[in-house]
């Protein structure tokens, strides 16, 4: 996101983080992540490094009381706190929050989308499925709508079909998105399918071009299963 920060043009990323169960170390996960992309920009996009700002979204039962990374060191005084990669995350527990609450709460209509799919009652999502679809404005914001659609489709039990017949209703373009991103994660299940059959053909001893006939996977794959499986069992 572009912004001001001392009156100057600047650049900043927001990392959201969706979580049903507390961590016993969140402020050592997110680290991870913010050091992750800071050294993926500077390595492979070759940027300079950009202010991450992390985002909880959180929907378990447990109370969530928010620690930093020096909250969960007992071992630490004024020599060796600057050592201590702390800082702050922003912490949304949606669990505090009615479902019609969170409808009526946000004025910006893809907020409000979001907050209802990230606090998972389905039953409630399915209800009011279209009128969530229609907070987004699909054609300028397809990258958002795609992500939003890949979480449905992996992280809920909502019927595939469903959203994409639901989604058509509102949007010929969001329908065509929802039936790419079902069908790219039907392949992606298919292929984890076929290498857990390959695998267990392999361990049976069964031939490489058997294998290739019966799973469809490439030669090339099968024998790369081959390789990696004898490397683990030697």
């Amino acid at each position: 996101f572009h912004c001001k920060i001392k009156n100057k043009d600047a650049k900043i990323a927001l990392l959201f983080e969706h979580k049903s169960i507390i961590p016993k170390y969140p402020a050592i996960q997110i680290g991870g992540y913010i050091f992750d992309i800071m050294r993926l920009s500077v390595n492979k996009r070759n940027q300079m490094p950009t202010p991450i700002i992390p985002i909880i979204f959180y929907h378990g039962k447990p109370t969530w009381y928010k620690r930093r990374l020096t909250d969960d060191l007992n071992q630490i005084d004024h020599v060796t706190k600057p050592f201590i990669p702390d800082f702050d995350y922003h912490l949304i527990d949606l669990s505090v929050y009615k479902n019609d609450d969170l409808m009526r709460m946000f004025n910006h209509k893809k907020t409000r989308t979001f907050m209802i799919i990230f606090k998972k009652d389905e039953n409630f999502i399915e209800l009011h499925f279209k009128e969530l679809v229609l907070n987004l404005n699909i054609e300028a914001q397809k990258e958002y709508f795609e992500l939003l659609y890949l979480y449905l489709f992996q992280k809920t039990d909502i019927n595939f079909d469903f959203i994409i017949q639901t989604t058509m209703e509102v949007s010929n373009l969001g329908g065509k998105i929802a039936m790419t991103g079902a069908e790219r994660l039907r392949k992606e299940g298919e292929k984890k399918t076929s290498i857990k059959i390959a695998t267990n053909m392999l361990k049976k001893k069964m031939s490489i071009e058997d294998i290739v006939e019966i799973t469809g996977l490439p030669k090339t794959e099968v024998k790369k299963l081959k390789h990696n499986l004898d490397k683990t069992s030697n």
